[in-house]
């Protein structure tokens, strides 16, 4: 972030003062071009916007201990992976001294991406967040609503990539019991929309109709879709 023009950034590890870790944190931090400070109220008065990431059991701690010594004005944002309901708590802690809670869901890996990773945000600081942050060349997907939206629809994205491995693992495994070659499959599960076969040279067609009505029963709709074996 320095790099995109940011003149000072401070940061705050507990786990500074434990020997085990004490040498990586220091060479990080040099490496960054980061200044380290003694305690998290020292980064709270020093800081106009702070990021927090810890460990996603400690978000909601870490959230109520800022708040103590935060300042009006600032922004909070939380980009741990917590729950909804955790980004929610810490977003009534943060906002109860008259700062900005900004709920961060990162899609991709900050590792390559750097903090140019598609971030999806929400929460009442998410705006002004958003204004700020995307001079520094930010990807920032604004999201209306509280704090803990950003973070849902990163779940349900979860349960949807994590549903298709299985699903895919699933599909490969029974290809391989049936002695069928995956290859062979690929076509449809790269483009299912494109390469479908046709209703007329599957194994079952879909049909219109519209059957007569009988005393006991309510009509079908017209159109009603059903479906008939060949």
């Amino acid at each position: 972030m320095k790099a995109s023009g940011i003149k000072q950034i401070f940061a705050y590890d507990q786990a500074e003062s434990d020997p085990e870790y004490s040498e990586i944190i220091h060479k990080r931090a040099l490496d960054a071009n980061v200044q380290l400070v003694q305690s998290l109220e020292e980064l709270m008065v020093q800081s106009e916007l702070i990021f927090s990431s810890v460990w996603g059991n400690l978000a909601l701690k870490v959230a109520k201990e800022a708040a103590q010594f935060i300042k009006p004005d600032r922004m909070y944002a939380d980009l741990i992976n917590s729950t909804p309901t955790s980004k929610y708590k810490g977003a009534e802690a943060i906002t109860a001294k008259g700062a900005d809670f900004i709920d961060i869901a990162i899609f991709g890996p900050p590792s390559k991406q750097k903090h140019k990773v598609l971030m999806c945000v929400s929460g009442d600081g998410a705006e002004q967040f958003k204004l700020v942050m995307s001079k520094y060349g930010m990807k920032i997907k604004l999201m209306p609503g509280e704090a803990g939206k950003a973070t849902t629809i990163k779940t349900l994205a979860k349960i949807y990539y994590l549903g298709a491995q299985a699903l895919y693992l699933e599909l490969a495994t029974s290809a391989r019991k049936a002695g069928c070659d995956i290859e062979y499959l690929l076509p449809i599960l790269v483009n299912p929309t494109v390469n479908m076969p046709r209703e007329d040279e599957m194994a079952f067609r879909l049909q219109y109709w519209t059957p007569a009505p009988s005393p006991d029963r309510r009509p079908w709709p017209p159109g009603h879709r059903t479906c008939s074996r060949r």
